[in-house]
């Protein structure tokens, strides 16, 4: 598996990982055969899942605020006014941006 396709695979696993205080290897191993009964990853996914790397992520600074965070949102669909004038150098309409917040999470009250 390569490229998108693995890059789709990880997208996956972390839009559905359960958050817990200890993600260890047992317990992502556990979350990755639970998506696999449950039909998000397929039995090849799991079999080329890079553990290391979310062991990785999950152990730096950002990764243990996300796990310490009491309110986390995934997947949230955003829609925004952008005043691009600045970036092409006359008067404009504002720009429409619309997309898919991956997560974000709350943190000492703030989002």
């Amino acid at each position: 598996m390569e490229g998108a396709d693995f890059g789709t695979l990880i997208h996956a696993f972390m839009e559905h990982v359960q958050i817990k205080e200890n993600m260890d290897t047992t317990y992502l191993n556990s979350e990755v055969n639970r998506m696999v009964d449950r039909g998000i990853l397929s039995q090849e996914g799991s079999k080329v899942m890079r553990m290391h790397k979310i062991i990785t992520f999950f152990t730096s600074d950002i990764g243990q605020r996300l796990i310490t965070s009491n309110h986390i949102r995934r997947e949230q669909p955003f829609i925004l006014a952008k005043d691009v004038s600045e970036y092409v150098g006359k008067k404009t309409e504002p720009v429409i941006v619309q997309g898919i917040v991956d997560c974000y999470f709350e943190e000492r009250m703030v989002w």
